[in-house]
């Protein structure tokens, strides 16, 4: 059986002109300041509960032990303090985000 013959057609390709910008986004190494680190495999809560405010934000003053986030681990909620007094200089995670075990979690400054 004989298959139809190819149809060769050409057609102008519409183009548009489209403006992109780029953002550099530090690394945790690039970023002066006491790392904060997470002490365990887990997740990520800014917050003590779904309802309340975050423990700390960017720009925030803090206190050497005081409650940064929380880790939690196998139903376990861990607290991670801070092992040091200053200011928050950058949060590198985002709520409920799955963090590793040493994974730089917030800067003090």
């Amino acid at each position: 059986m004989a298959q139809p013959a190819a149809a060769n057609v050409q057609q102008e390709a519409e183009t548009q002109e489209v403006a992109v910008s780029v953002e550099t986004v530090a690394t945790p190494e690039e970023i002066s300041g006491t790392k904060i680190t997470s002490p365990m495999v887990g997740t990520f809560y800014a917050s003590p509960s779904p309802t309340a405010g975050p423990f700390v934000k960017e720009g925030d003053s803090v206190t050497e032990g005081q409650t940064l986030c929380i880790v939690e681990a196998m139903k376990l909620m861990n607290e991670v303090k801070s092992t040091v007094s200053g200011k928050v200089k950058k949060i590198l995670v985002k709520d409920k985000d799955g963090i590793k075990k040493g994974q730089t979690l917030m800067i003090i400054e």
